[in-house]
């Protein structure tokens, strides 16, 4: 589901079941901060692979993580405050990730 100008709509019920579907399953807790030990809460779904990138894997949960807003902030460089991080070197795949050879910051 697209905006107008081909933006993906996270505003749409879809959108918002299949997010709320995905922090309950992370128990609402950052994906990557866990991974380093962390408990934090999460507050973005983010797609693995964008959605303007590959639309079809939009809505799969195998292609979304729950991500606090600092972690979300490093998977998006672009975006601001994760400037540092996209020098650095790629997460390796998070479990449950797509396996085609996709890492946490695909597509960044």
């Amino acid at each position: 589901e697209k905006m107008g100008g081909g933006k993906f709509d996270y505003e749409s019920p879809r959108w918002k079941r299949v997010r709320a579907a995905v922090l309950r399953r992370d128990n609402y807790q950052c994906r990557r901060c866990r991974r380093f030990g962390r408990i934090r809460q999460a507050e973005i779904v983010h797609h693995i692979r964008h959605a303007d990138e590959a639309p079809e894997l939009a809505y799969r949960a195998d292609n979304l993580v729950s991500l606090c807003r600092e972690c979300h902030n490093k998977a998006h460089p672009e975006k601001g405050d994760g400037a540092a991080m996209a020098a650095g070197p790629r997460d390796p795949p998070l479990s449950g990730a797509p396996s085609a050879g996709f890492t946490f910051m695909a597509g960044v």
